[in-house]
Formats: C-alpha cells, structure tokens, sequence
C-alpha cells in the first residue's frame, strides 16, 4: 500500500475503505452477509446485506477546518425527526454499545473514519419521479420539517455552521481569484452579485429567525416509494433563515421547461404547512446565485470534479443568476 489514499481513483480508495466498514460494523449486533459499494463519489457509502434485509453504512469523508459538519449533531437531529415526526427518514442504527455514531480505522486509510449506519430506504429519487404531484409533496415534506425545527431543542452538543454567506461552510472563496479560472469576461458581474447576495443573506440573519435546515435537500436527496417522500443525507445541515432551503431544493429545477409548475406545485405543498418564506416577490430567485456561486467554488477546489469543455456553460450559467440577483432580469411569478 505504498500509494497515498488521495492519489487513488475512487475505486481504489473505496476497496481501502471496504476493511474500514467491516472494522465498523463489528460493533453492530448485524449478521453481515454482504457488503457492496453504492458510491464514493464523496463519502464511501456501502450497502449491508443480513438475513434481516439490507441496510446502509457511510463512511465520512473528513473535511480539514470544517469542524462544523458534525456527524453527532446530524444524527441527532435525524433521530428526533424521526421520533417526533412521521417525515420518513432512514433511521440510524445505534451499535452495539449504543453509539449512534461509530469510529473505525484501516491500514492504507491515513486517519479514523466516522461511520453511521441506517436503516434500507427503497424506492427511485424524486428526479426519476419528477412530477408537479410529487413536487407537491416535497413543499409540504419541507414545510413539515422546518415547523419540527421551529419547535424543537437540541442538546448542548448539537452545534453546525450559519448559513451566513454564499459560501456557508467556511471554505475560501476562489472564483474570483486571478487566474484560477476562466470566468469569460463576467469577473465584475459575479463580483457584484457575491457582494450584494451576501448582504442580502446577513440581512436575513439579523430579521429573520434561524432555524435547522436540511441544506441540500435536492431531487436526489429524496426517495419516493408508494408515494411517500423519504429524505436523506443531512451531512449539510445548517442554522439559517427558511427560505435558504426553500432556495436550495428549487434552484436545481430553475430554467427547466417545468420550472414553474413544479415550484408552484411545491409553494403550495409548503403552504399547506406553514406561511411562504419569501418576504417579497422574487425574493427566492434572487438567491439562487448563492447555491450557484458555492458549486462553482466547490468545483474549482476540488481537483476531482472536472468540467472540461462544460466549464463555459458552467460559469455562463452563474451570470445569468447574478443578473437576476442584481434584479437585471425579471423573476417569475408564483
């Protein structure tokens, strides 16, 4: 094992971590009969199979400076979700000597790991059942979960990052540093709308109370089976005004042909629950540059994340929300 961990392809980091799951697990009172890769795109994720049906190990990428992102603090709330709700959360699997969370090691792995194991959720994401109905759903089951956060007392210990800014989780911001990338001639533009955005989000901050938020509650961080919506992967989860995560689930639809069907379809599942968030007309919209600026961000520290000849597409897509950011062009209605 003479070659670094990072210098691996996702493969072959992954067959390092599968003795890391194994190591992990035997503090599980599980029968382990099969352990298979789902992905390692990010954390290195494993399906369990045991004669009591399938469940589901991750293994946490750690993060240097992110001290934040607590895996407890996820937990946690996971579990009162779940308790307190019927939101269909997956449920954690405590260990043996009743952790919710679990800390393992593995030769060729250079530090400890933070493992969680959850219970099987079945189904297709919500983008492969995309449909004003189902959209529908995800407004109420967000409005669902943001009334539970409203109302509920963590632990002392429970502790994650604000959502304060466009870059929320406390990584430098590079895309406007010289010569990092191409920006294609919209350098003062991007500039322009990070300023104003990120005034635009303090200001929510001081007028707004902060609750929990999901933080990436996207199409793919949801399943759907007989009609119930069961979200996952809270890894993200942040303190911040409501409407951040209203703008986090919909940006990822924005510009799509049924944009505005879906985002109506999901403003009335959310209002079924509680009142909008959007304290004005546009409002929502005008923060989409902040999840926009923080992929490009995340994609230009990340040397694993290449875009190719997608890259111009990718930038060129940022200056069209920083122009609705600025109010440079008009907002839909819903």
């Amino acid at each position: 094992m003479s070659k670094p961990f990072a210098d691996l392809t996702e493969s072959g980091q992954a067959r390092r971590l599968r003795p890391l799951a194994l190591a992990a697990l035997a503090d599980y009172d599980l029968e382990v009969t099969g352990l298979r890769l789902i992905t390692n795109g990010w954390n290195g994720v494993f399906r369990i199979d045991t004669p009591g049906g399938p469940c589901v190990i991750r293994i946490t990428r750690p993060i240097p400076g992110a001290d934040d992102r607590s895996v407890a603090s996820e937990v946690e709330f996971m579990s009162a979700l779940a308790a307190e709700t019927d939101v269909a959360v997956p449920p954690v699997i405590r260990s043996r000597a009743g952790e919710l969370v679990t800390v393992a090691s593995a030769e060729g792995v250079p530090e400890p790991r933070e493992c969680v194991v959850f219970g099987w959720i079945g189904g297709p994401d919500l983008a492969r059942r995309r449909s004003a109905e189902n959209w529908g759903k995800l407004g109420e089951l967000m409005g669902k979960m943001h009334s539970f956060a409203e109302a509920w007392t963590p632990s002392a210990d429970f502790h994650v990052t604000d959502y304060d800014s466009c870059i929320p989780y406390g990584e430098p911001l590079v895309v406007l540093e010289p010569g990092r990338t191409e920006l294609y001639g919209l350098e003062n533009l991007l500039r322009e709308a990070t300023e104003v955005t990120n005034e635009r989000i303090t200001s929510l901050g001081r007028e707004v109370p902060s609750i929990v938020l999901h933080g990436d509650l996207h199409q793919w961080n949801v399943k759907v089976k007989h009609g119930v919506l069961s979200p996952f992967d809270f890894e993200d989860l942040l303190t911040g005004a409501p409407i951040l995560d209203v703008m986090t689930s919909l940006y990822y639809v924005y510009g799509d042909d049924d944009y505005v069907e879906l985002a109506r379809a999901f403003k009335a599942g959310y209002e079924s629950r509680r009142p909008w968030p959007e304290r004005e007309p546009g409002e929502m919209e005008r923060l989409f540059f902040a999840r926009g600026l923080d992929l490009l961000n995340a994609v230009l520290l990340d040397g694993s994340l290449e875009l190719g000849s997608d890259l111009e597409t990718f930038v060129k897509r940022r200056g069209r929300l920083a122009r609705v950011a600025l109010s440079r062009t008009q907002t839909t209605r819903l």
